[in-house]
């Protein structure tokens, strides 16, 4: 809305004709109405179905965060149960038997961190954002998963090559 400041209004103006027998013309009448309100409802609807929007839009994430994450921490599991049955069979003098408890070591700390983004997506936890990751307990290591992933590639060469070393 055009800026009207204070104790200015918007206006539509319109001018009705008022014929003689003649058809022609006898007197104009001015009619003017003021549509200020009418135009500050719209805009604070306009706005209110704004803020509508972005809640949509921020409970979509949210939900589709909540499932990115359970099903990572499905593979997380089977990641931490595959690699602690290949310790078990290992000696730790192996020298894969490092590399092993530091896949278990990284995946503690992934599902960790998957734990506390499953709790992001839940609607019990008002003003919790990523930012605060750190206020709620993510260590160093957790922020780094978040911005840094391991390749896989070089997670399951260091998985097959154990469970080659300790099933081959």
């Amino acid at each position: 809305m055009p800026d009207t400041g204070e104790g200015q209004h918007l206006l539509v103006m319109s001018l009705k004709p008022v014929l003689n027998e003649q058809n022609r013309v006898e007197l104009l009448i001015l009619e003017g109405h003021d549509i200020t309100e009418r135009i500050r409802a719209e805009e604070a609807l306009q706005e209110t179905f704004n803020q509508f929007q972005q809640s949509q839009k921020m409970e979509a994430i949210g939900r589709l965060a909540g499932g990115i994450a359970h099903d990572f921490n499905n593979l997380l599991t089977s990641i931490l149960g595959f690699s602690n049955m290949a310790l078990e069979q290992l000696t730790p003098e192996e020298e894969v038997y490092g590399d092993l408890q530091e896949v278990v070591q990284a995946a503690n700390r992934a599902q960790n961190l998957t734990q506390k983004l499953l709790a992001l997506s839940r609607k019990d936890v008002p003003g919790f954002t990523m930012d605060k990751l750190k206020e709620h307990g993510a260590d160093e290591s957790e922020q780094l998963l978040i911005r840094k992933p391991y390749s896989r590639e070089i997670l399951a060469r260091r998985i097959r090559s154990a469970l080659d070393t300790t099933i081959g």
